[in-house]
């Protein structure tokens, strides 16, 4: 006869290694960020935690930065120099961690203006891997705050506020093309912003940032990753 405590017992157990050993995968799991700001540097102005360490972090318009640790958690606060009137510090950027990332690129807008939450940074936030951006493409991230019409070779798309797409453009000899232009919507009409010629590889990928400038219309930050085609 099966002994009904003894099963139940021995499940709890079971069940109990297993929480134990997922727990100790994802706290054994490297979670890493780099970083980019998209107008003037952040030059070890902003923070955040990292178990008991503040870490100040340095990010510019020109490169990655370099790969910094952080907590598993939804979310990743950025801090300065304010604080509160108990002497808590507050928050100048939040960066919102998709499910199940362990790498991202965070790219960091100043705000002309202090936002609704008390923010000076807009932080736009990609999972930073080759799974859906492949060698070969281009992927376009619109931080814009207006919708961008991209031409690139004989590719076209559009890209709502917020949106991000890739697409694979077929490597050339010569230069590609590229024009992207901004939705006007109080004139109805679209309104060039930006042109150029891209080089372009196979084993070449490139992402391509489009936020606002200070002073009125878009900025382009296009940075590039060469690698082995597999």
């Amino acid at each position: 006869m099966i002994n009904i405590p003894i099963i139940k017992i021995f499940l709890a157990i079971l069940i109990s290694s297993f929480l134990l050993l997922s727990s100790s995968n994802l706290r054994a799991q490297n979670y890493e960020f780099q970083a980019i700001s998209t107008g003037e540097p952040i030059l070890r102005t902003l923070w955040y935690a990292e178990g008991a360490k503040k870490n100040k972090i340095v990010a510019t318009a020109l490169m990655r930065s370099e790969s910094y640790k952080y907590d598993l958690g939804p979310k990743i606060i950025f801090y300065g120099d304010r604080v509160d009137e108990e002497g808590k510090p507050i928050a100048e950027a939040i960066a919102d961690i998709p499910i199940g990332a362990t790498q991202v690129l965070l790219f960091f807008n100043k705000l002309k203006n202090t936002n609704e939450s008390g923010q000076n940074y807009d932080v736009t936030v990609l999972k930073d891997d080759h799974s859906g951006f492949p060698f070969g493409s281009f992927r376009f991230v619109n931080a814009s705050g207006k919708i961008l019409a991209v031409k690139i070779s004989e590719e076209q798309l559009t890209l709502a506020v917020g949106e991000s797409k890739t697409v694979r453009v077929k490597a050339s000899a010569k230069d590609l093309g590229v024009d992207i232009a901004a939705y006007v919507k109080d004139e109805d009409k679209w309104q060039k912003g930006y042109s150029s010629m891209w080089g372009h590889r196979e084993n070449l990928r490139t992402l391509v940032f489009i936020a606002n400038r200070p002073k009125g219309g878009i900025r382009t930050l296009r940075f590039r990753e060469s690698g082995e085609i597999k």
